[in-house]
């Protein structure tokens, strides 16, 4: 299966709010959104939908699946519904296609600047905010399939979670017939597995892996990605569950356990320069090797964000600047043989600080990632990174980030379950 990329080239009349992992909290949800203002037709005709619980009376008459508002522009197919997905959580499985659009065709139609979501309204507004989840709808805390519903009631779009996909993965065993295996019987995820609705099902279904805007130079993901390949090329266990990046060569060092004939710690995937890892004990965070990778790319800045402008030479300045050093090199090397061997390991040196370049894919210039995933870290920031998930399920806290660089929380669940609180 195939990584699912969705490409959104536009911008929204309001503001991107992204939000960390839920969980199932959906109380918390709300009282988010209610601090950050969050604001747009379809809250205004049904304000609701920020103060009530949500129930089966919020399910929308339209599909459940999840739609893209039509001002962002989806790459593939920015005034036609359904663009072509690279895949589903369950590619294959006979789940809807990934991502639909309004379209002029549609009661629902946006048009690019964000206006109205009823061609009939007399009064639109330009306060067209639009709510990004990190994935991690579901699992742990109490109301999972009210926080999917309110997500979609209110235009939410976002990318799938690891919990979202193990549920997906249960439920449809569970639909076919399938055996489950033993672990899977005993799983906290069972009892919504078994009860889980049509809607809600078909609204996870429906979820991307990645999502790119690039009119805000920002990559949405649930746990992160190896830098040195393209969005593309990544990994589904890896974009949904890694934590950690250990480079190649110390990944295949480890010794093999005689017992087992594995290494003690197994990658999700294996690239040329990476090993992506979920559990945090080897290797370091992904998030704090991608902002020095993203760092030098974007010439050496340390910003959470990206800067205004990049200052870097261009290729046609370096190439004379490589002339000119061959050059150099060459008229040395005809004065001593001293000479020439200064040179070299003068080149030796250049090297060895410009082989980062090779650790990071130069399509990631000038791009920040927003993800969750790793509440043992919570709040994480980094140049061109943001760790959201402050473990609200945990007793933390619900953080969303109002692009590009403002913060905004509300205390988690007052009374976590005693399985559910973090140890750190």
């Amino acid at each position: 299966m195939s990584v699912n990329v969705v490409h959104l080239e536009g911008s929204a009349a309001g503001r991107l709010i992204i939000v960390g992992d839920i969980h199932g909290c959906a109380d918390q949800l709300r009282q988010l959104l209610v601090k950050t203002h969050f604001t747009n037709d379809a809250v205004r005709q049904r304000p609701e939908l920020l103060t009530a619980s949500p129930g089966e009376r919020t399910v929308i008459a339209d599909a459940a699946i999840m739609k893209i508002p039509c001002a962002l522009q989806p790459m593939s197919s920015p005034h036609h519904r359904r663009p072509t997905p690279t895949s589903s959580p369950l590619e294959g499985l006979g789940g809807p296609a990934l991502g639909d659009v309004d379209s002029p065709a549609s009661p629902a139609y946006s048009d690019h600047t964000g206006r109205g979501t009823n061609r009939d309204d007399a009064v639109h507004s330009r306060d067209e905010d639009v709510c990004v989840f990190v994935g991690d709808l579901v699992n742990k805390g109490p109301d999972s399939y009210g926080v999917v519903r309110a997500l979609r009631a209110i235009g939410a779009i976002g990318v799938v979670g690891n919990h979202d996909a193990s549920l997906l993965r249960l439920a449809h065993k569970i639909r076919t017939g399938a055996e489950l295996t033993p672990k899977e019987s005993e799983s906290r995820l069972l009892p919504l597995a078994v009860d889980c609705p049509d809607d809600v099902y078909a609204f996870l279904n429906s979820l991307p892996h990645i999502l790119c805007f690039h009119a805000y130079r920002l990559i949405v993901v649930h746990a992160g990605v190896d830098p040195s390949l393209p969005l593309e090329q990544q990994t589904i266990d890896a974009v949904t569950r890694m934590r950690n990046l250990v480079s190649a060569k110390k990944y295949t060092a480890q010794l093999v356990d005689s017992a087992t004939g594995a290494p003690p710690y197994v990658a999700l995937s294996l690239s040329e320069r990476f090993a992506t890892l979920e559990r945090p004990k080897f290797g370091k965070s992904w998030s704090a090797k991608w902002s020095e990778l993203a760092s030098e790319l974007n010439g050496g800045s340390g910003a959470a964000v990206m800067p205004a402008a990049v200052v870097k030479k261009p290729r046609e300045a370096w190439e004379d600047v490589e002339d000119d050093a061959a050059s150099t090199r060459s008229a040395d090397e005809s004065r001593g043989g001293s000479t020439a061997a200064a040179a070299v390991v003068g080149r030796r040196e250049k090297d060895k600080k410009e082989k980062w370049r090779k650790r990071i894919s130069t399509v990631y210039k000038g791009y920040t990632i927003a993800y969750g995933h790793d509440a043992k870290r919570r709040l994480n920031i980094h140049p061109y990174s943001y760790g959201l998930d402050t473990g609200c399920v945990y007793g933390g806290e619900l953080t969303c980030l109002v692009w590009p660089n403002t913060l905004v929380s509300v205390p988690g669940l007052s009374n976590p379950p005693p399985h559910h609180k973090s140890n750190v």
